[in-house]
C-alpha cells in the first residue's frame, strides 16, 4: 500500500499589540508535486475498467480521498491566507494612519510653538522699540537743554563782556572828569590867592559842582555796574 505522507506546519508570530502574521506552509506546488507523485505509483486502467486489481474504485480509494482531503487542506489554507493578509494590510493600514496622526499632531505642536514664539518675539521688539524711542526722546531733550544752556552761557557771556567794556568806559571818563575837576579847583585856588575877578571865581566853583556830580554819578553807575558782574 502507497502511503501519502502530508506534512504542514503552520507558524503564526506576533509583533507589538498590532499584530503582524506571517505564515509558513507547505506551497501549493509542493502539494501538487506530491500528488503526481502518487498518481504514477497508483496502476494504471486500461479501456473502460473501473477498478484496479484488488478491487478498489479510484474513487473511493485512499489515494483519491487523501488529495480530495489535501485540497480541502489546501483552501482552507489559501482561506487563512487571504484573511491574514487582509490582517496584514489592515495593521499596516492602522501602522500608516497612526503614523499620519502622530506627524499631524507633531506638526501641529511646531506650528503651535512657532506662533508662541513669534508673538513672543514680536512683544519683545516693540518692547525695544519703545525702549528706544524714550531714550532717544530724553535725549533729544536733553541735547535741546543743553543748547539752551549754551546759548544762555553765550548770552551770559555777551552781556558780561559789554558791562566790562561800559564800566571800563566809566572809568576812563570819570578819570577824565577827576582830573578836569583837579585842574579847575587847582586853577580857583590860583585865582583865590591873587583875588582876581570873584565873577570867574564863582564860575569855576560852579564848574567844580558839576564835575563833582557827574563823578558822583559815574561812581554809583560804576558800583552797580560792578555788583551786576559779581552776581
Amino acid at each position: 500500500m502507497t502511503t501519502l505522507l502530508l506534512t504542514e506546519q503552520i507558524t503564526r508570530e506576533d509583533h507589538g499589540s498590532e499584530g503582524n502574521y506571517v505564515l509558513y506552509g507547505s506551497s501549493r506546488s509542493q502539494i501538487t508535486e506530491e500528488a503526481e507523485y502518487v498518481k504514477k505509483q497508483v496502476p494504471q486502467v486500461s479501456g473502460n475498467k473501473a477498478e484496479s486489481k484488488s478491487g478498489w474504485s479510484w474513487g473511493c480509494s485512499p489515494v483519491a480521498t487523501t488529495m480530495k482531503e489535501t485540497e480541502e487542506q489546501l483552501l482552507v489554507v489559501s482561506r487563512e491566507n487571504q484573511v491574514l493578509k487582509l490582517k496584514l494590510e489592515a495593521t499596516r493600514e492602522a501602522g500608516v494612519q497612526a503614523l499620519r496622526s502622530a506627524s499631524q499632531k507633531l506638526y501641529e505642536n511646531y506650528q503651535t510653538q512657532s506662533e508662541e514664539m513669534k508673538k513672543k518675539h514680536e512683544r519683545e521688539k516693540q518692547q525695544i522699540q519703545a525702549c528706544n524711542l524714550q531714550e532717544e526722546e530724553k535725549l533729544q531733550e536733553s541735547t535741546e537743554n543743553v543748547s539752551r544752556l549754551a546759548e544762555g552761557i553765550r548770552e551770559k557771556c555777551t552781556r558780561i563782556a559789554e558791562m566790562e567794556k561800559r564800566v571800563q568806559r566809566m572809568e576812563e571818563e570819570k578819570k577824565i572828569l577827576i582830573e578836569k575837576k583837579m585842574s579847575l579847583e587847582k586853577m580857583l585856588q590860583q585865582m583865590t590867592s591873587r583875588n582876581e575877578d570873584s565873577k570867574r571865581c564863582l564860575d569855576l566853583q560852579q564848574q567844580i559842582s558839576t564835575l563833582q556830580e557827574q563823578i558822583s554819578h559815574l561812581q554809583h553807575v560804576i558800583r552797580a555796574q560792578h555788583h551786576g558782574l559779581r552776581g
